[in-house]
């Protein structure tokens, strides 16, 4: 057993020492082989390749002279081994045409032979490095080119071998290029100055590059990045088979210049016409389709070309990202999306914008035209902005929005978002919508035809506005603003203190249909306070239907009349603008319903009209030459086509006015009624008669009377606004014991009962009772036609009393009392007084013949006429009857 196990130890070591003897022994003959090979290549090359290099010029030169369309001529070549690569170097090659002109010259060409061909006696290049190069190009027709002497034909797609040469080249090298071009198609030359280009070409994949210190006046320090690859069966020349990326940059790019030398229709649709551009763009590429582009572009001075004309920009900066739109077929470009990661612009006029942060985006379609977009702003000031934005390709329906509109104010924040349906194939009509903060905004809606707009305005409001084309919102406040209702109030502008409004707005189906709705307008300012809510609709059957609310407090009372609207008539203005002065109305209830046609809704379901509120201390001057009511407290209210005011109390002349109303029962033609009863001193209605126009009608006999006492009034006064000449009054004065006295010369009355009555041009007393010449006597009269007043008395007379009348020393000896009538005629400042009596009770004892008992019968008449001492004679006759 101990031999076995020593047995398989030592076969075990055996098989190990000899497996391990045996990779070594395979690697090294390996080694040996490779190193064979190696030094075979190396003598090769070195007693085979190398002495034949300088052979190779003739048959090189025999290969470019079948392969160049034109004979070429160099100054030296020669072979080099460097690195252990062939090389071959040419200096001086030159190429020209029949009359001797330059069509390329190259100052030193460097040829990196490939070994392995070499071998077999093929040449083939690893790589190729051109240096100082001067190359001719020209466009001779829209279909053809002419690089060099190589011609070729745009219009033939299989003549692509200057391309096959291009990317079969391992890498390609070149280095201080210049390139003239002329195009006989715009008979324009330039000179590409500054060239580097580097290409490498591998089996499906290419990485080019090409910079440019200068193309004539239109490019500065320009670059252009390839890198792109194709399936592997594909042929290369297929460019459109080629999937890539392509970089362009340039540090200055003169659009006006560019213009000179490229065809329009190869630049794109939204290129400026004229400026300067810093760009750097990345593009990717597939089938031979943009299909991603992204840009960073600085301009200044830009003239851009749109369907409604030319914007200039002053500034203009943005990055960007581009995804192009193709039609059905994939073919034609439909449009280019555009996702903005910033812009800023200045148009040199002093609006300046910028979007924010936010991710803003815009569809802009193959004609320039602006299909979708959706911006957001940093503050900026809106009238320079809004000027800018007209200038926009932007849909009819909404340039023509924006031109009618006026504002000013800065915009803290502004997000905008717009569509246009008609031109995507979606709707028959834009969408659009723009969500804004503002501060101290002021908007004006006025078509340019237009001198006036009827739209509501405001000036100096904050807050925020929500716009679309359906309609929009606003929530505004401000202090110290102004609001504006042009064709709703006689004075339209509306200063104030303080203002706070959320308005809606909805566009119908029909043009100019819109609904407005108001739910919450407030303002104070020197007038009072406001509160106004409801809603607007155009149509109907005219400028539109209302259905307004609200409430006035604590407003000046004879500025109530600007907040009527103007269907109201203007006499009825006038009116109310000149007769309520001073006071207070604490508190006005509105309301507004209906079809602004049918106002002021006379008929019974058409609508409703209804301004009602609280008057305090103010002064009613209600007609010309017609005392005023001063301290009136009470009601004032417009209803359909009347207007009434409802005093509680009031004062004219003194006098205190209870249950007085005051009423226009039809609007458009204002005839204001006033009835009412006042309470005070009987001498203070005299005075309001004397100030009327009642006194001039009456010859101003009025003027000096005199009455003691409190008497009421009862009044009714009809006065056409528009004629006040025709005027109807209607007044009774109830006295209750008082004193009167008609004229100075004229005895008082005392006592005074019944009812004395005015009219327009008349007084009349109706059996009115009084003490007179001591005793009592009734009395009724009126004035006649040519405004006498006349009395007719019956009474008793004291011959005390009859002193009163006629101060005479005769008087002095009668005694008694006696029956009498009397007729009294008052004119201006004149009395006529005629007195008849039969003498029964009155007794004499003056001498014969003028002595009388009391039972006797001695017919009196007493006549009191105008004169010198009383305003006339007395005439004192005695007759003796023939039967006594």
């Amino acid at each position: 057993m101990l031999a076995m196990d020593s047995f398989k130890k030592l076969r075990d070591s055996l098989i190990k020492t000899l497996s391990w003897a045996l990779v070594w022994r395979c690697l090294a003959w390996m080694s040996l082989v490779l190193g064979l090979l190696v030094a075979a290549a190396y003598l090769g090359l070195r007693w085979y390749v190398w002495p034949q290099l300088n052979e190779l010029g003739p048959r090189v030169m025999a290969m470019m002279s079948e392969q160049l369309p034109r004979p070429i001529e160099l100054r030296q070549m020669r072979g080099d081994m460097v690195a252990g690569r062939p090389v071959l170097r040419i200096e001086g090659l030159s190429m020209r045409d029949d009359q001797g002109q330059s069509l390329l010259e190259i100052g030193v060409v460097e040829a990196e032979l490939s070994i392995t061909p070499l071998l077999w006696g093929e040449i083939d290049l690893n790589r190729l490095r051109l240096q100082d190069v001067s190359m001719a190009a020209k466009r001779i027709n829209p279909h053809s080119l002419q690089i060099a002497a190589w011609d070729i034909a745009l219009d033939k797609p299989h003549d692509d071998r200057w391309m096959h040469w291009l990317l079969s080249q391992s890498r390609l090298e070149v280095s201080n290029m210049a390139l003239r071009w002329r195009d006989d198609v715009l008979a324009s030359e330039v000179l590409v100055e500054g060239i580097q280009l580097e290409a490498v070409n591998q089996l499906r994949e290419h990485r080019w590059r090409i910079d440019a210190k200068r193309v004539g006046g239109a490019l500065h320090d320009a670059s252009w990045v390839a890198h792109f690859h194709h399936g592997l069966l594909k042929n290369p020349q297929h460019w459109r088979a080629w999937q890539g990326s392509l970089f362009f940059g340039a540090q200055k790019l003169d659009l006006a210049e560019l213009s000179h030398w490229i065809d329009p229709h190869w630049l794109p649709s939204l290129l400026p016409l004229a400026g300067n551009l810093q760009v750097a763009t990345w593009t990717d590429f597939s089938l031979a389709q943009v299909r991603k582009l992204q840009a960073r572009i600085t301009g200044q001075d830009l003239a851009l070309k749109t369907p409604t004309g030319t914007l200039q920009l002053a500034r203009l900066q943005t990055a960007f990202t581009a995804m192009p739109r193709y039609l059905p077929d994939a073919q034609a470009l439909k449009a280019v999306e555009l996702t903005l990661a910033e812009w800023s612009v200045d148009d040199g006029l002093g609006t300046q914008l910028s979007g924010t942060p936010a991710s803003q985006r815009l569809v802009i379609a193959a004609d320039g035209g602006l299909l979708e977009g959706r911006l957001a702003l940093e503050p900026f000031e809106v009238a320079q902005a809004l000027a800018l934005v007209r200038r926009l390709p932007l849909p009819a329906d909404l340039k023509q929005s924006l031109d009618s509109l006026r504002a000013q104010g800065q915009v803290q924040r502004l997000a905008v978002q717009f569509e246009d349906s008609v031109a995507l194939g979606l709707g028959a009509q834009s969408s659009y919508g723009a969500s804004l903060a503002v501060d101290r905004l002021a908007v004006d809606v006025r078509p340019r035809e237009s001198l006036g707009s009827r739209w509501p305005s405001f000036e100096g409001l904050s807050g925020e506005v929500q716009i679309d084309e359906t309609g929009g919102t606003m929530k505004l406040a401000g202090e110290s603003a102004s609001l504006r209702f042009p064709g709703l109030f006689e004075e339209p502008d509306f200063a104030v203190q303080s203002a706070r409004a959320k308005v809606r707005w909805r566009y119908g189906e029909r043009p100019n249909d819109v609904r407005m709705d108001v739910d919450e307008l407030e303002f104070a300012n020197s007038d009072g306070k406001a509160f106004v809510k409801g809603h607007y609709q155009s149509g109907g059957k005219g400028a539109g239907l209302f259905d307004l609310q609200g409430q006035l407090s604590d407003v000046r009372a004879e500025r109530v009349v600007r907040y009527l609207p103007l269907v109201v008539s203007q006499e009825l203005r006038r009116w109310l603008q000149a007769s309520v002065q001073g006071g207070k109305v604490s508190r006005a209830n509105f309301v507004l319903r209906g079809d602004i046609e049918d106002f002021p809704f006379s008929k019974p379901g058409t609508g409703q009209f209804l301004v009602e509120g609280e008057l305090a201390g103010s002064r009613l001057d209600y007609a010309r030459a017609w005392p005023a009511i001063d301290e009136v407290v009470g009601q004032l209210r417009f209803e359909a086509s009347t207007m009434q005011i409802d005093m509680r109390s009031g004062k004219v002349m003194g006098l205190a006015l209870t249950d007085t109303r005051a009423t226009i029962a039809e609007l458009d033609t204002p005839v204001l009624r006033i009835s009412g009863s006042a309470k005070g001193q009987a001498n203070d209605m005299i005075r309001f008669v004397n100030a009327s126009p009642i006194s001039a009608k009456i010859n101003q006999f009025s003027q000096e009377m005199q009455a003691q006492g409190q008497a009421s009034l009862d009044l009714s006064l009809i006065l056409p606004l528009e004629n006040l000449e025709r005027s109807k009054v209607r007044g009774t004065v109830q006295l209750q014991g008082n004193q009167l006295q008609f004229a100075p010369q004229f005895p008082a009355m005392s006592h005074v009962r019944g009812a004395f009555g005015f009219t327009e041009n008349a007084l009349f007393v109706n059996a009115a009772q009084a003490q007179f010449l001591g005793g009592p006597v009734a009395i009724d009269g009126k004035t006649d036609d040519q405004a006498v007043l006349r009395l007719q008395a019956k009474g008793r007379a004291s011959a005390q009393g009859l002193q009163s009348l006629v101060d005479h020393a005769v008087m002095k000896g009668l005694e008694g009392y006696l029956d009498y009538q009397a007729a009294i005629s008052l004119e201006g400042q004149g009395m006529d007084l005629r007195l008849e009596s039969d003498g029964l009770g009155l007794q004499s004892r003056l001498p014969s013949p003028l002595a009388k008992s009391a039972k006797e019968a001695w017919p009196i008449r007493v006549e009191m006429v105008p004169g010198q001492r009383f305003g006339g004679d007395i005439a004192l006759q005695g007759i003796r009857r023939d039967d006594q």
